[in-house]
């Protein structure tokens, strides 16, 4: 087992779900040259973006012209839009492999991981997506008023996202609305349209989730405002704006003096996924009007 093949979290090593002995010693298909090894193929979009790409920066450097290799844990067929999308942004689509079967190269290339969630990110980490950033503004210069237009900054909406629910919400799209901001639902977006919302807006407000990542694309540095529903803040907001230089500002959503968590951590994913989230919108929006004025 290579070590820096493994999906590093901030609380464990992540690997496919096999063990060395289940892999068989006869029918390995063999395959000339070199290979790059890609890691977990995630379809979860905030996951895909933080840890399926984060080997990409060394093919991308180097100009690697030979297959990019995935595990596709779920085992899907197709690719997702959005990594169809951005590996298309990329000029690598046709490098991108599955794989299936056991295979072997004459040497496959892995990549030190350049993002480590919850615990690190190098600078190297936005390689591909300030490199896919900028194709999507060559090739998408011309798009419709909505999207070319300016407004005073964008807001992310959550309110068409399924699962979770956020009561309140609309009152802060109301409130950012009446300062200027767009509200824009970055899921309905394919992923060149949400980019460019991203670049061409320097103040970019939401509830922290997987669409706060997109800010990655941007090569300047963005006004960010974080809404934070749940009980503690995730890290990797924290990295990346120290990655990209933003000026952040964290808005805690949990009153001070809220009851001792004493849900299991299965709970709290859960909650996260399909529970609901009632947003203090009298004191959010005080805040809100201070950082407007």
């Amino acid at each position: 087992m290579c070590t820096a093949s493994l999906i590093d979290r901030q609380w464990t090593p992540v690997t496919v779900a096999f063990e060395r002995q289940e892999l068989p010693h006869d029918g390995v298909e063999r395959l000339r040259g070199e290979a790059v090894y890609g890691g977990l193929l995630f379809r979860h979009f905030g996951h895909f973006l933080l840890e399926s790409t984060c080997r990409l920066w060394w093919p991308l450097h180097e100009r690697f012209k030979g297959p990019i290799l995935f595990h596709d844990p779920a085992g899907g067929v197709d690719l997702p839009d959005y990594a169809a999308r951005f590996f298309d942004l990329l000029g690598i689509s046709e490098q991108i492999h599955f794989v299936r079967h056991p295979v072997r190269f004459d040497r496959v290339i892995v990549p030190h991981r350049s993002f480590v969630i919850q615990k690190e990110g190098h600078p190297w980490f936005r390689t591909p997506f300030l490199l896919a950033g900028a194709a999507a503004e060559r090739g998408f210069a011309s798009m419709s008023d909505s999207t070319s237009t300016l407004a005073d900054g964008l807001y992310l909406s959550r309110a068409r996202v399924p699962g979770r629910r956020i009561n309140g919400e609309d009152a802060i799209e109301s409130s950012l609305a009446s300062a200027g901001y767009r509200i824009i639902h970055m899921e309905a977006l394919p992923l060149e349209q949400q980019i460019l919302q991203i670049i061409r807006h320097d103040r970019v407000a939401g509830i922290a989730g997987s669409a706060m990542h997109n800010l990655l694309f941007a090569a300047d540095r963005k006004t960010v405002i974080y809404i934070c529903a749940d009980r503690e803040i995730n890290l990797n907001y924290f990295i990346i704006d120290e990655l990209m230089s933003n000026d952040a500002t964290y808005i805690y959503n949990e009153p001070a003096n809220s009851p001792p968590d004493t849900r299991t951590l299965d709970d709290i994913r859960k909650d996260r996924r399909d529970g609901e989230v009632k947003l203090d919108v009298p004191k959010l929006l005080g805040y809100l009007h201070t950082l407007m004025t």
